[in-house]
């Protein structure tokens, strides 16, 4: 693990999914566990045929293919009840909230997570996480995408005055979207970038496992 200077910085640009809650691998399984809810069998492909959709476009997957008898909408209000039912499930990464703590002390922190607002609420809420971030910025109220590191550029110009902020990030397309407008990223340690670390050297200033974070 690189060691990390955090007083350089005065705003902290953190994700949600991956990065402070353990929540990657109940969306890697979220469509066959929906499926499965609904005393169905995921056809052998689904992995690689939801891999890139929404969670929109994914509702509309099952519906045509397992559920014709069902309108979109239905399906879709189906799928997204039975996410909100498991993510409050989900648990907090080990010395999150230490690391937020830290956070706090050198400057401004704001949450920027793919993530719907409704559902950030929920374990916003079960954790007591609001009182580390300044600003919380959702999936729903900020629709530009991290993959080419325009939406880090859009929380720069809201947060405007900031001069050296940090993305802390898991997921590996964000990282290298981030690093391609220049910012620098501390990434997090997850089940969603552990295949890809030694790439996303390239890419990162630090890297961090929360588990061995002291």
């Amino acid at each position: 693990m690189k060691q990390f200077d955090l007083s350089k910085y005065d705003l902290f640009i953190v994700d949600f999914d991956g990065t402070i809650v353990d929540t990657m691998e109940m969306w890697k399984n979220i469509c066959p566990m929906f499926l499965h809810s609904l005393n169905m069998v995921p056809k052998d492909d689904i992995f690689k045929r939801i891999s890139s959709l929404t969670n929109l476009e994914i509702s509309h997957y099952v519906r045509d293919e397992y559920i014709p008898e069902y309108s979109y909408q239905e399906v879709e209000e189906m799928f997204f009840n039975f996410i909100k039912e498991q993510y409050v499930k989900q648990d907090i990464k080990n010395n999150a909230t230490k690391l937020l703590k830290e956070f706090n002390k050198y400057g401004k922190v704001v949450l920027y997570s793919a993530s719907a607002g409704i559902l950030l609420d929920v374990l916003l809420d079960k954790f007591e996480l609001r009182k580390y971030f300044q600003n919380i910025y959702s999936g729903s109220d900020l629709k530009i995408t991290k993959k080419d590191g325009t939406g880090y550029l859009k929380i720069l110009e809201l947060e405007d005055g900031y001069k050296c902020p940090l993305i802390v990030e898991d997921a590996p397309h964000a990282v290298i979207g981030a690093f391609n407008q220049k910012l620098d990223v501390l990434v997090i340690k997850d089940v969603s970038n552990i295949n890809h670390l030694e790439e996303l050297e390239k890419y990162s200033k630090y890297i961090l496992d929360l588990n061995e974070y002291i």
